[in-house]
């Protein structure tokens, strides 16, 4: 295996670990059901924090729940990481809002 192509793979099995550690911290930290799902090379990675038989949900089930559900692509994180990095080159750092504050995600304490 040429050398780039094992330094790939071992940065996705070290991410894709920390990913999953981070999942399972939240979940037991905050008391929140959570799936995760990845998917690479045709390859299904999953991590469920609970057994429980209808978890996770269908799209279906969680489109059709109310509150409605807020669903994030990766360009809603960039578009307001590169908003972040364009008002701190402009001097404004909004008071210290981070990228996960815009998207409307708060830290429990």
């Amino acid at each position: 295996m040429p050398d780039a192509v094992k330094a790939k793979t071992q940065q996705f099995t070290r991410r894709k670990s920390n990913l999953v550690k981070k999942a399972d911290r939240l979940a037991r930290l905050c008391q929140a059901d959570l799936a995760l799902i990845i998917r690479k090379n045709g390859r299904y990675y999953t991590y469920r924090s609970t057994d429980h038989q209808r978890w996770p949900p269908t799209i279906t089930e969680i489109n059709a729940s109310y509150p409605l559900p807020v669903n994030l692509l990766s360009e809603d994180f960039e578009n307001v990481v590169h908003k972040s990095q364009h008002r701190l080159e402009a001097g404004d750092p909004s008071n210290g809002k981070s990228a996960s504050a815009e998207l409307g995600s708060s830290e429990d304490t």
